[in-house]
């Protein structure tokens, strides 16, 4: 076990980041793609008395610490991929599920988790200039080293929970190497069932069993998308978005939010309200909800409609340039009821038109 300070290699990645130009202003997941590692092999060089931040290494047991966040009170959490942040200010809740899956399922923080992918943990500090308290925070990532969630403490945090999770979860030095693997790359194409996949699309019962169908049919989310044909899923303008959230924001319209990655998906359900366009991102700016959207990174938009027994479920489906699903919009469902008419038509309407 090496302490971070005294790991050439983490040396290397320090003077790395040090020679960035503009390093200040620069986000962590940024200077990495800059240095060409991952985020979770930056955290690790960059922690400790010669780096920008202090960090302690968290174990795998990633259940048994999430289970711990409702001690801290009112927080921060933040779920990204390559095109989208998703940002909840809010408690967590119970955690249901086991070391595989699991989900906190609440009216502010409302996640999915998948735990068997998550690998490298660390709690954080770093001088904060505008309190007396540190920044502090929860890290997590993948076996590929790219963030999958983030807790970040507000100053009406329990400050003493964190630190008594640290405590008691948290060890002093950590292995030099992280063992960070390369990301797995797309399949290539093969030849798809696209008559039975058509035929067990249209027989769909509950928008749950689209993953199975997925499995089923041995096909990516996005080929499903281009196979099944207009009728379930057509493409439509990059920046449709835009029109369908200012609508449903001068509608009221309650919407569902969704942000994932490998390891969480992170939901918002209600209205939105303040939108606002900054350089290369789309953002919803609400209390305690905020969503950054950098558009530069979409590859494709798509409306999507699954059968259902409660009848048809519409969603607005957005990909990265590696045919990733980045963001999906649905509108405000209760649970064993049909979608609002009023969403689906929206949906519709203002995707036709912008792709027209």
């Amino acid at each position: 076990m090496l302490d971070p300070d005294e790991s050439p290699a983490h040396q290397v990645i320090r003077d790395a980041v040090e020679a960035l130009p503009q390093k200040t202003a620069m986000r962590p997941r940024d200077m990495a793609a800059r240095i060409g590692i991952s985020e979770a092999e930056l955290v690790a060089a960059t922690a400790g008395p010669s780096g920008r931040q202090v960090a302690k290494r968290l174990p795998d047991a990633a259940f048994a610490i999430v289970e711990r966040l409702p001690s801290l009170g009112q927080v921060m959490a933040l779920t990204r991929n390559e095109a989208a942040v998703h940002e909840k200010v809010g408690t967590y809740g119970k955690l249901e599920g086991d070391g595989q899956v699991a989900g906190v399922y609440g009216d502010q923080i409302d996640l999915r988790l998948f735990l068997r992918n998550w690998r490298f943990g660390f709690a954080l500090e770093e001088p904060n200039p505008e309190s007396e308290l540190p920044k502090r925070s929860l890290q997590f990532f993948d076996v590929s080293g790219h963030a999958v969630h983030k807790v970040h403490l507000r100053p009406e945090s329990d400050h003493a929970a964190f630190e008594r999770l640290v405590a008691d979860m948290a060890t002093v030095a950590w292995e030099d190497d992280l063992a960070v693997e390369p990301q797995s790359q797309k399949r290539p194409p093969r030849q798809h069932d696209v008559t039975g996949l058509r035929m067990a699309w249209r027989e769909l019962q509950n928008v749950h069993d689209f993953h199975l169908l997925l499995r089923r049919f041995e096909i990516d989310r996005l080929d499903a998308l281009r196979s099944v044909g207009p009728e379930f899923a057509y493409e439509t303008d990059l920046i449709a978005h835009r029109g369908l959230l200012e609508t449903v924001a001068a509608r009221d319209l309650p919407i569902m939010v969704f942000v994932n990655n490998r390891g969480c998906t992170q939901i918002h359900t209600g209205p939105i309200r303040e939108l606002r366009g900054m350089g290369a991102w789309w953002n919803i700016l609400d209390p305690g909800f905020n969503l950054h959207l950098k558009e530069d990174e979409i590859g494709s938009s798509w409306v999507v409609k699954k059968p259902t027994e409660r009848g048809q479920i519409t969603s607005y489906e957005i990909f990265d340039h590696d045919e990733q699903l980045v963001l999906t919009l649905f509108g405000r469902r209760e649970k064993g009821q049909p979608e609002n008419p009023v969403w689906r038509e929206l949906v519709e309407s203002i995707a036709s038109k912008e792709a027209g």
